[in-house]
């Protein structure tokens, strides 16, 4: 049994988005407590979304970018929010934080006194890894998406028993499906250059890694860095994070064997379909990272990527960079050990990936 009112981060979510999810869906009855909560979140807000159409995205939406973005991918538990996290040390870059993605539609009322109301009633780190969390801490855009339409493949955590959500944006089986999710992806991303002022734009999102194809659409000259970890590593992680990150905020049973079977259905789909047009980046604008690699020297990864996709003022960053890995030297990572059935499984379904990254059997 889940706790009756945790709520998922959907507090915000637009109420036509809302009562789709809402008709789509069969909840049970320990679900509709939370159900309410978000229905009255979501209608409280409507007047503050509709303020923020008139003023802030009148004027922020169709401002062109000054550089392509930068885009972390990578699958979830792979080492993406390191990475990011790092990236977002240097003063040019433009992050999407927590306030960016758990409220938007709201931009206009960001600002020092709403930051820290929220952020105090944020937790301050997360749940799966112990990583800072909070409201000027980088965020996937994906939330933002699942905030703001259909077009997330985050409500397939939230209503585990649709999987369609994840196959819909991830794969995008029609045209019109491919368009839909561009069109929203593009104004969040606007978002992110208008709310931040800043000349670089860096997004991280783990989904975001089998729609490599569907990004260069929007922005041919972007660039893509890719970091992967081996994928014992990445299954026992994932599976962590279902259990204590996403089951207590689901509105639908999520059972141990059904978290199971997704992680090695996502981990499929996301990696084959990376592979499978991670050549049509140009190959100056694409860098793989291993994550074991990465962790060992941050510093000297980062030096090199600068200068390979050719981003101004590295030596202004350093300083920043140095701090923030000072900062983390008592960082302990969890441990978890895997069972030889489960390593047998891992090797004989994920055996594209040892193979495209020479990883260890």
């Amino acid at each position: 049994m889940q706790p009756i009112m945790n709520v998922p981060p959907l507090l915000t979510v637009r109420t036509a988005v809302w009562t789709q999810l809402f008709r789509e869906n069969v909840l049970p009855w320990w679900a509709w407590p939370r159900a309410i909560v978000i229905a009255a979140f979501s209608l409280g807000f409507a007047p503050l979304r509709w303020w923020n159409r008139r003023t802030f995205e009148k004027k922020a939406l169709n401002k062109p970018l000054e550089r392509p973005p930068l885009f972390v991918l990578g699958h979830w538990r792979s080492g993406t929010t390191l990475l990011q996290t790092y990236l977002a040390q240097d003063p040019q870059m433009g992050i999407l934080d927590g306030f960016q993605a758990f409220v938007p539609g709201l931009e206009w009322m960001d600002g020092a006194a709403v930051r820290r109301f929220l952020g105090v009633n944020t937790p301050g780190q997360r749940v799966q890894d112990q990583m800072p969390r909070g409201m000027e801490v980088p965020e996937e855009e994906e939330f933002a998406m699942g905030n703001l339409s259909l077009e997330s493949a985050y409500h397939s955590f939230w209503f585990p028993q649709r999987n369609e959500y994840f196959e819909r944006t991830i794969l995008f089986p029609t045209l019109p499906d491919r368009r839909r999710w561009q069109q929203v992806y593009a104004q969040v991303v606007q978002r992110v250059a208008a709310l931040t002022q800043k000349p670089q734009i860096c997004l991280k999102n783990p989904a975001n890694t089998a729609r490599v194809a569907a990004l260069l659409e929007l922005y041919p000259d972007a660039k893509f860095v890719h970091i992967h970890r081996h994928p014992y590593a990445v299954y026992a992680s994932m599976r962590h994070m279902l259990r204590v990150a996403v089951q207590p905020f689901a509105l639908q049973d999520f059972t141990d064997e059904q978290q199971e079977e997704r992680v090695f259905q996502w981990y499929r789909v996301v990696m084959q379909r990376y592979l499978a047009e991670r050549d049509l980046i140009p190959a100056e604008n694409r860098l793989e990272l291993a994550y074991e690699e990465f962790e060992r020297d941050p510093l000297e990864h980062l030096k090199e990527m600068y200068r390979s996709f050719k981003l101004p003022h590295f030596d202004d960053a350093l300083p920043h960079l140095c701090a923030y890995q000072r900062s983390t030297r008592a960082y302990q990572k969890n441990r978890f050990e895997l069972d030889m059935a489960t390593r047998v499984r891992i090797q004989r379904e994920w055996a594209f990936a040892f193979d495209a990254w020479s990883y260890a059997r």
